[in-house]
């Protein structure tokens, strides 16, 4: 049997590793040729794509509205994918750390790929680095925001398109 004083001990590694561990979604380090299709289907999917990053709190403050939305809209044609430009070393100290905290229980993908230059712009050619940075499309209908966008405007744009 254990000592008081060796349970004690154990108690904060415990705590540790259970902040540790993924939250519920899946985090998932890709390159962008994962995350490419996702720009390209033509279906009747609505997707919205949106990356972000820990240390911008512009973009943490907006992932409980994106995780209300995938909620909202699970039964319906619409697509959450929230991807972190975090770097590797950074997922778990802080990617996972802050999806628990929020609650996020979407699938993450956080990108590896330091070519910014080349796969942004196939994101869309209007994105200029800044984030928070999300693309909406249907089809062949595409919008890009690169700015914050709360639950009602998020709500509005696709409500409009499944009209």
């Amino acid at each position: 049997m254990k000592s008081k004083k060796q349970i004690l001990l154990l108690i904060p590694v415990l705590f540790l590793i259970s902040c540790m561990s993924e939250p519920d979604g899946k985090i998932t380090v890709v390159k962008f040729d994962s995350v490419e299709p996702y720009l390209n289907n033509d279906n009747d999917t609505i997707y919205v794509i949106n990356f972000w990053v820990t240390s911008n709190k512009v973009s943490v403050d907006q992932l409980p509205d994106f995780e209300k939305l995938r909620k909202e809209y699970d039964d319906e044609s619409v697509k959450v994918l929230l991807i972190s430009l975090d770097p590797v070393k950074d997922k778990d100290s802080e990617v996972i750390p802050i999806l628990k905290k929020i609650g996020v229980k979407s699938d993450v993908m956080l990108l590896n790929d330091p070519d910014t230059k080349s796969w942004r712009k196939k994101v869309s050619p209007l994105w200029n680095g800044e984030l928070p940075a999300t693309i909406i499309y249907r089809g062949n209908s595409t919008e890009f925001y690169q700015e914050a966008l709360d639950y009602n405007k998020l709500k509005n744009i696709i409500d409009e398109r499944l009209e």
